[in-house]
């Protein structure tokens, strides 16, 4: 007895022994299962390695707002018309504007129709930032970014909504809601009063044109549904306002803290100096663009591929973009993305590398909504008063009382302009409004699909106005021109105001194969830089950008025409020159060269003259002495300002010549890229036209070209002799780039002291991403300024990622982007430990 008590304790703590092994085994497994492990690389990159699409995407938000959560949190009030709760009374303007203007409650409402597959990553997206924010609650003095300390309010928690709305507020609203049919019809009116109605017309349709098939494209297409002529004024144009007063543009200060908005009545007259003195490349709300170049065999003779990528948002601090990795569940992948969308915009998953740009195809339409007359909650639409949907939005403000305000829409969509007085209101009509988060997740799970074949019924998911690109690893190339298009009215011009009352309603949605696209063309390559999609695409309604032969695309096209092959290094070289060539020299130094060429007698002109010959067409400031390296810059720029002036200010004069002023030269602010401005094409069209004997309207009045070019070529030697007799020393100064600390929308990001100045600015990307294939995987680097993270301590110092990536930015040097970092000797690591 006493022996086999002694064995069945002995058995009895073995087998309990057992048991608890199994049961901290099993407890092991569970926390493994529940663990969230990032690694960051040697610039601050995160990747999240988890076992499911919840953990990942939750370590996705939890690294964003170690890294950026000021940034993100201000982007959130910056989307859904919040940020006078937080930084005071003198952005309502600005909070008002957003809440009337777009109607977000539908986003919650297409949050909760998703399947919970889909929503689970937008929630765990949210999830992940609000658990950091635990841990900066319970650490404030060594966790909380100062700019909370400074702006004195503390981090919002997240919900799947805010998530959607970073989307809503960065791509959809910022890249697919351009619209200036307003200002044209303004413009036309103008023009009108001045000529009368016939030639007022043709000025109208010389500065601002829909179809130019001369112009380079993207790839050829063979029929198209948009197709307009616009010699001829629609029928109802005498129906449509005389001289509308209001105003559907929201005009900030870049400069003014104090006062960041332009009141309504003087927002014209403001637009019309930021045009003047910058053009396009400086206005806040037209200032984006992206550059593109793929290529495969044949063109590229040591990779079956390589793709180069140079989304331009701007250049802030911090940076708009943001780097990541993605492993787990359904996701493998490495790359970056606008701000830290929950969709990776430029990134690969070692099957298929993707990228974007800007499409700039016609998406929105203003409508002229007649209001019943003493009655401004009413319009006629098909016959019948109809009342407008309305609602009261609050809008907090920090240390003052909430102020209400009315939001309205008809059944074309919400009013941007209220004008009873004129029994006039402007709606906007959006193809991709209901559709933003399907959008959002469509390119979410493009990261998730390894064959180009697989991505495309994706692609037509994404109603936004973005052209898309695709490599994948044996090297087909592939593009594809985003987005949803109404079928519009055959009657209607795209350019002006629609009428409202129902004659002209849009009368559907175009069939998506009809967007332009190619696969594996023959010329080898895919080139984009915002230009036409494909031959028989109208140009957009914006009277900034009416596609033409004249092209800044045809910088990077001219760079791909050699039959030779070259390889991955020298495809990298395209982007520095491309990203100070000058986009105007080689379209008019054909006419300088005719007009001047052995037609002048005064030395200093004759001088001046030769620099330009001999001024290789590049904005080079090689030597760092803050002047650009060769006097042929200065020369041609005054010559082009001097020409607008002489062969448009008559004709268009005030207050729309102004629109015509800038000459889209790099001695002039920047805050997203340069291009090709509307005067010099215009001019450009014209000399075109003439010369095949057929001008819409002669801008140069009967005057030979030849004669208008000699004439104010000697104007400008003379005006610039004025200040030095010497043409050599005739050296422009480079306006600096500036790495701003308030958002594309012009609301604080970071500190003021936080920015960071390049000396010479760069038409290029606001990062630059290469992807090479080689057959078996892909290969990737990128580089963005200033760095991945935002963070500064409560005590000012900011974190060791915040501007490292600056010095490579400026030299164009790229940083390595490893696929799998989890094993490398110099990443850190941290573990999370979450209950979904």
């Amino acid at each position: 007895m006493t022996k086999s008590f002694k064995l069945f304790p002995t058995s009895l703590s073995l087998l309990i022994g057992i048991m608890l092994s199994q049961i901290n085994m099993l407890n092991a497994a569970e926390r493994n299962a529940q663990e969230v492990s990032i690694y960051r690389d040697n610039y601050g990159v995160a990747h999240i390695y988890a076992k499911t699409n919840y953990q990942v995407f939750f370590g996705y938000g939890y690294v964003v707002a170690q890294d950026r959560l000021f940034q993100l949190e201000m982007l959130k009030r910056t989307a859904k018309g919040q940020v006078a709760e937080v930084l005071g009374a003198e952005y309502v303007d600005y909070d008002s504007y957003i809440r009337t203007s777009y109607d977000r409650r539908n986003i919650q409402k297409q949050i909760d129709s998703l399947a919970k597959n889909k929503s689970e990553l937008l929630h765990a997206y949210a999830d992940g930032i609000n658990h950091y924010l635990t841990k900066i609650h319970a650490q404030p003095e060594l966790l909380m970014p100062k700019e909370y300390i400074d702006y004195d309010f503390s981090p919002s928690t997240w919900q799947a909504e805010d998530v959607a709305m970073l989307f809503v507020g960065s791509l959809a609203n910022r890249y697919s809601d351009f619209n200036t049919e307003v200002d044209n019809l303004k413009f036309l009116r103008q023009q009108q009063e001045k000529h009368g109605l016939a030639q007022g017309w043709q000025i109208f349709s010389a500065t601002k044109w829909l179809l130019d098939n001369n112009s380079p494209t993207t790839v050829p297409y063979k029929k198209s549904t948009l197709i307009h002529k616009d010699a001829v004024a629609p029928s109802y144009l005498k129906d449509l306002a005389r001289a509308p007063s209001g105003s559907t543009h929201l005009v900030f200060n870049y400069e003014n803290d104090d006062a960041p908005f332009v009141a309504s009545s003087s927002r014209d007259k403001r637009l019309a100096t930021l045009f003047e003195k910058a053009g396009v490349n400086g206005t806040p709300g037209f200032e984006s663009a992206s550059n593109l170049w793929m290529a495969n065999a044949g063109k590229i003779n040591n990779a079956k591929a390589a793709m180069i990528n140079g989304p331009q948002f701007g250049w802030s601090t911090p940076s708009y973009v943001y780097g990541i990795g993605l492993h787990g569940g359904d996701y493998d992948v490495v790359g970056s993305t606008l701000y830290a969308l929950p969709s990776l915009l430029f990134a690969h998953n070692n099957h298929i590398g993707w990228g974007a740009t800007a499409g700039f195809g016609d998406q929105v339409d203003i409508f002229e909504e007649k209001l019943v007359k003493g009655k401004p909650d009413y319009y006629l639409h098909q016959g019948k008063e109809v009342a407008f949907k309305q609602w009261q939005e609050v809008i907090k403000v920090k240390n003052a009382k909430d102020i209400t305000v009315t939001a309205r829409r008809s059944v074309h969509g919400m009013v941007q302009s209220m004008m009873a007085d004129e029994n006039i209101a402007y709606t906007k009509q959006r193809a991709w409004e209901g559709k933003e988060v399907q959008s959002l997740l469509a390119w979410t799970e493009l990261a998730t699909k390894h064959t180009i074949d697989a991505s495309k019924p994706l692609l037509a998911e994404i109603a936004t106005n973005i052209n898309m690109y695709i490599m994948d690893k044996s090297g087909s190339i592939y593009y594809r021109h985003g987005g949803h298009y109404p079928i519009r009215h055959h009657a209607i011009d795209t350019r002006l105001p629609i009428p409202g009352t129902g004659e002209y309603d849009w009368l559907g949605f175009q069939d998506s194969r009809y967007n332009p696209s190619t696969f594996n063309p023959a010329t080898k390559h895919i080139v984009n830089w915002n230009n036409r999609p494909a031959i028989n695409w109208p140009s957009p309604d914006f009277w900034w950008l009416s596609w033409y032969r004249s092209d800044r695309a045809d910088v990077l096209i001219d760079e791909l025409k050699s039959p030779e092959p070259i390889s991955t290094q020298e495809f990298w070289k395209i982007n520095e020159r491309a990203s100070f060539k000058d986009v105007n020299f080689a379209y008019f130094y054909p006419h300088m060269k005719s007009a001047l060429e052995n037609q002048l007698n005064d030395a200093t002109e004759m001088k001046a003259w030769q620099l330009i010959k001999n001024w290789h067409g590049y904005w080079y400031d090689q030597d760092k002495n803050g002047f650009y390296d060769h006097p042929g810059a200065k020369i041609f720029d005054s010559f082009l300002q001097k020409l607008l002036t002489n062969v448009l200010a008559d004709d268009i004069g005030e207050p729309f010549f102004s629109r015509f002023t800038p000459t889209g030269s790099p001695n002039n602010k920047s805050t997203s890229g340069i291009n090709v401005q509307p005067g010099t094409k215009a001019i450009m069209r014209t000399i075109d036209q003439l010369a095949d004997g057929k001008a819409s309207f002669d801008f140069f009045n009967g005057k030979r070209v030849n004669e208008v070019f000699n004439s104010t070529f000697k104007q400008t030697v003379k005006a610039l002799a004025l200040a030095d007799k010497n043409p050599d020393n005739w050296l422009a100064k480079p306006y600096p780039l500036v790495y701003s600390h308030k958002n594309f929308r012009g609301i604080p990001q970071t500190l003021k002291s936080a920015t960071y100045t390049m000396q010479v600015g760069q038409n290029r990307g606001t990062e630059n991403n290469l992807f090479i294939a080689h057959g078996d995987h892909i290969e990737a680097w990128d580089v963005y300024g200033p760095g991945q993270s935002g963070f500064i301590a409560p005590s000012g110092e900011k974190h060791k990622h915040h501007n490292d990536q600056l010095a490579l930015y400026e030299n164009f040097s790229l940083k390595k982007v490893a696929f799998h970092i989890n094993k490398s000797a110099n990443a850190t690591k941290e573990v999370l430990q979450i209950k979904q």
